[in-house]
């Protein structure tokens, strides 16, 4: 195995033992020199005649480089002939062997499978990339995270010059009528851009249109592939059929493709104006109702440094204006965090550690 070694470092170090190749026979040339004129020739004939017996150099370089790459050629058969023999007398450690390194590739594996499909692979969703997600924060006031309000979302709509499609999300229960018994639904209420700023379109059926948020609208919702393959079997014909929420029927108009979903795993979902709790005049004008998430796009060309020094004007500028509905009158610190930095952040450090154990095992196993 030590020759394997060295062969593997003549490899990687080719000039340098070309080197050493070339100062080996320039030494013996002019040792058989000296030789020659010390027996009485002239220098020059000293030299022709040691070159003379040397014979063509690049050949005698060729010869030694065939020798050296035959030598550690046999070297290496002979080390595997002797790990065969050894193998084949001890059966027992050889299994043993076998299974161990078996097991730690396959662990392997399985662990950088889920740590490139978590970590490493890009989100399903359009130039995700550009995806962000907008909270609050102001920690010397206590608050650590927080959300927006729908004045505020209106004002950052309005004065973002490096953001686009800002489209809000909240999660509410509700019961839903219509077949058999009723159901308690997760339902997430989103912007009718929601989808559009994903790049998703329905399975079947069509997406939220602008018509479909306007306060005085017929309610309408999308099921979730998965709320569509457990309550209604995958049935096709769950498409325009009415559903009683909130007193009021509503229409399923199409069924989304099956994505992970983000912040929550909801079963349905119903634009903003059917919300009677979000369109109310209440929440709608409550500077201080801050219990909504905000997801924007970078604009192109725009770095989320750039945004991130945009939103803080912007910031400072609502809190100026209503300085009676934020804490003090002191304005609140806006982030925009990339939206797989933010579905990764608590996987990140139990996959990274999962894979460093893995490794070691194998390694640990390979020793």
């Amino acid at each position: 195995m030590a020759t394997l070694r060295d062969r593997l470092t003549a490899l990687l170090e080719r000039h340098r033992a070309e080197a050493e190749l070339d100062e080996e026979l320039r030494f013996h040339l002019e040792m058989e020199t000296e030789k020659n004129h010390a027996a009485g020739m002239s220098e020059a004939e000293a030299r022709a005649t040691a070159l003379r017996r040397f014979g063509n150099l690049e050949g005698t370089k060729q010869s030694c480089r065939e020798e050296r790459r035959s030598h550690g050629l046999e070297t290496l058969l002979q080390d595997l002939r002797y790990g065969l023999r050894t193998l084949r007398r001890r059966p027992a450690y050889t299994c043993a062997a076998v299974v161990t390194l078996a097991l730690g590739i396959g662990v392997n594996a399985a662990v950088f499978s889920a740590v490139h499909g978590v970590l490493l692979k890009p989100l399903p969703y359009a130039d995700s990339e550009e995806l962000v997600v907008l909270r609050q924060k102001a920690p010397e006031l206590g608050i650590e995270d927080s959300g927006f309000s729908p004045p505020e979302i209106s004002d950052l709509r309005a004065m973002s010059h490096t953001l686009e499609d800002l489209v809000e999300y909240h999660r509410m229960w509700f019961n839903l009528l219509g077949r058999g018994e009723p159901m308690r639904v997760q339902t997430g209420v989103v912007s009718h851009q929601f989808f559009d700023l994903l790049g998703l379109e329905p399975l079947i059926g069509r997406s939220f249109e602008a018509d479909d948020d306007l306060p005085h609208s017929e309610p309408v919702l999308l099921l979730s592939y998965d709320f569509w393959q457990q309550r209604f079997g995958g049935d096709p014909s769950v498409l325009g059929e009415l559903f009683v929420m909130n007193d009021r029927s509503h229409a399923v108009i199409g069924v989304l493709p099956p994505i992970p979903q983000h912040p929550d795993s909801n079963d349905v979902y119903m634009p903003v104006a059917a919300c009677p709790f979000r369109s109310a005049p209440t929440t709608a004008e409550n500077r201080r109702a801050r219990g909504y998430y905000v997801f924007g796009r970078l604009r192109q060309g725009v770095h989320r440094l750039r945004a991130a020094e945009e939103l803080e004007v912007l910031g400072a500028r609502m809190a100026s204006a209503h300085p009676e509905d934020y804490p003090a009158g002191k304005p609140l610190t806006i982030t925009a965090t990339p939206l797989k930095e933010v579905l990764v952040r608590e996987a990140r450090p139990t996959l990274l550690l999962l894979l460093a154990t893995t490794a070691l095992v194998l390694l640990i196993a390979c020793a």
